[in-house]
């Protein structure tokens, strides 16, 4: 497939193609002084610039980029973004992307040996249009991790531009299982999704989000809302009821998320995500790194494995430690 950058360079290519035969032409027949002649190539001239200079970057940071971001409103001035919007969104992305990361990674049976850092391609002129990528691996940490962590992550990167296709009035529709079907990654997709959105206070209403991949929405004061409500209280689909025993480390404490590894008497399962309520977090982080048995309702994966788990109680393990 044609990546976009090519495809606005072929028309760029077209139109110096289109200059040089009507300058042919007017040499041929005398007429190399024409207003006519003039006013054919200050429009061919116009569009010229507009492809290289408005197209262009815009095309490049779409080929290149696991997620483009674009903020809108008053902050973000078409011509003269104000500083502080700029930053905003720029550390916005790089937070939550980092944190994505962080959050994904032990659910993908791997965590990174070394630094995968996301990496800022670019800023296309119009509004507040950013693209941001995950740096390839060096050698050492590819051979270490393979491509699955990698194209993993870029492709959840990716996943939040679907997000805002599924956001109605009050709920977030759960058609969006069929597009991220694995439920600790939607999970994090969604929470990354509710940070990105705007907030009031930054003369922000708009965060559009796309990816390479044609995923494209639109992320606004309203979506947070929604996406808060949702992260809060997870809507788990063919739910089921149980226990589980292992060690609890922290994902996104910030969100209430956990994640719970070394598994007992599951050895099929790596891990398990875990939304744990606001009256039992102090308690948890006493027990990080201890054995724990977690009991509440799940949801499980299409091969039936827990995959997003949310916490009624926790209690001491009456495992012995050695049984990791």
């Amino acid at each position: 497939m044609e990546n976009r950058s090519s495809i606005v360079l072929g028309k760029a290519e077209a139109i110096h193609e289109q200059m040089a035969s009507i300058l042919r032409l007017a040499e041929k027949f005398g007429d190399s002084g024409s207003d006519e002649l003039k006013a054919a190539l200050n429009r061919y001239q116009r569009e010229l610039h507009n492809l290289y200079a408005e197209e262009l970057p815009i095309a490049r940071l779409k080929d290149n980029s696991d997620l483009l971001v674009r903020a809108v409103g008053v902050s973000a001035d078409h011509d003269a973004p104000m500083l502080k919007a700029v930053a905003f969104v720029a550390d916005k992305v790089r937070t939550n992307l980092g944190q994505l990361s962080k959050s994904v990674s032990p659910m993908l049976k791997k965590i990174p040996t070394g630094n995968l850092p996301w990496v800022f391609n670019g800023f296309a002129h119009g509004s507040i249009m950013m693209g941001f990528s995950l740096q390839k691996p060096t050698e050492e940490i590819e051979k270490a991790l393979g491509d699955e962590l990698y194209e993993a992550l870029s492709t959840t990167a990716q996943d939040i531009a679907f997000v805002p296709q599924f956001i109605d009035d009050v709920d977030v529709n759960t058609a969006i299982a069929e597009v991220i079907t694995d439920p600790a990654i939607r999970d994090a997709v969604l929470i990354a999704a509710h940070n990105l959105s705007p907030t009031a206070n930054i003369g922000l209403h708009t965060i559009e989000v796309g990816s390479r991949t044609g995923g494209y929405g639109e992320l606004t004061m309203k979506s947070r809302q929604v996406l808060s409500g949702v992260i809060k209280k997870p809507k788990l689909l063919h739910k089921k009821h149980g226990s589980f025993t292992g060690v609890l480390e922290a994902a996104d404490l910030g969100a209430g998320r956990l994640v719970m590894r070394n598994i007992i008497d599951a050895t099929d399962v790596s891990a398990i995500r875990c939304l744990v309520p606001s009256s039992l977090r102090e308690t948890i982080k006493k027990g990080f790194g201890e054995l724990v048995t977690i009991t509440g309702e799940y949801e499980t994966d299409s091969t039936g494995k827990p995959r997003l788990f949310t916490v009624d109680t926790i209690e001491p393990s009456k495992h012995p430690q050695q049984s990791i």
